[in-house]
């Protein structure tokens, strides 16, 4: 179960990375290389990430057995990625 935890915080903040690119134009006008093709590439890996959250997350859901901290970490990796309307 360990990995899958882990899968799942790391599936949230690719996810959330992948969404501040999209979402953020101040943060591609350095880029060198052309913005549609990273803003594509970040939609792919958003929508990756997101599934792959929701796949650990039922997982989690289904045989987690968590202590109070890891069922309030697991909260709110939730709630953040609820509120971030991907």
């Amino acid at each position: 179960m360990d990995g899958i935890y882990h899968a799942l915080y790391v599936s949230a903040r690719e996810a959330f990375a992948m969404g501040k690119i999209i979402n953020s134009p101040e943060e591609k006008k350095d880029l060198i290389i052309d913005c549609d093709e990273v803003v594509s590439y970040c939609k792919n890996v958003l929508i990756n990430s997101t599934q792959s959250f929701e796949d650990c997350l039922l997982i989690v859901k289904q045989y987690g057995e968590l202590s109070d901290l890891g069922s309030a970490v697991i909260a709110d990796i939730v709630n953040a990625m609820n509120k971030s309307n991907f």
